[in-house]
């Protein structure tokens, strides 16, 4: 953690950082922009820009929709027995990834692809990974985004690009956060 004393001058500013451009980093700038219209968003990729997306962009695209938030919850606490998640924060995501569904589909259709129930690659609606820790009541089905490969992936980074206010710079990585010690706010990063 760098400390705000430590830096003698900023290259650059911006109102919203985001690090990455994976689907996390691109929902990110997306909610940004859309949030606040006169908010300067500054996206940053250590890859050079025809490698951006990291893993959501080699990752399978498929989106996990479920419609059961105890279900859910019970689900990836089974899941995360060895490295437990907060009650609070579990039921926050729970609730946010239950009424998920809506956002992707407006997100797909925005950037002109086809949103589809099942994994794109096989006519299966629904994939119960570790059935005995409670996939079954948790997973309604899944569903992703078309084009295969990288159909997800390739409609958020679509979604960014139609929002002139995200800049974009690539070969750049972030090394660390400038940071209140006493408060750990975030207050800038520093990026090679």
């Amino acid at each position: 953690m760098a400390s705000l004393a430590s830096v003698k001058s900023w290259d650059d500013e911006a109102d919203v950082v985001i690090a990455g451009s994976g689907v996390a980093g691109c929902a990110a700038a997306i909610e940004a922009h859309d949030r606040d219209p006169k908010a300067d968003i500054l996206m940053i990729e250590k890859m050079p820009e025809v490698l951006r997306g990291g893993n959501s962009r080699v990752s399978g695209q498929t989106l996990l929709i479920s419609k059961n938030v105890e279900a859910l919850i019970s689900y990836q606490r089974n899941m995360s027995r060895s490295n437990p998640i907060p009650e609070d924060m579990l039921r926050s995501w729970a609730e946010q990834l239950v009424a998920l569904e809506p956002y992707i589909e407006e997100r797909a259709k925005e950037a002109g692809n086809r949103y589809v129930h099942g994994g794109g690659w096989c006519d299966d609606q629904t994939v119960n990974e570790f059935p005995e820790l409670g996939a079954e009541a948790a997973v309604e089905r899944v569903a992703t985004i078309l084009p295969v490969p990288s159909g997800t992936w390739l409609t958020f980074d679509k979604c960014v690009a139609l929002r002139p206010r995200v800049r974009r710079i690539f070969e750049c990585a972030l090394v660390d956060l400038v940071q209140d010690p006493d408060t750990l706010e975030v207050l800038g990063v520093i990026v090679e």
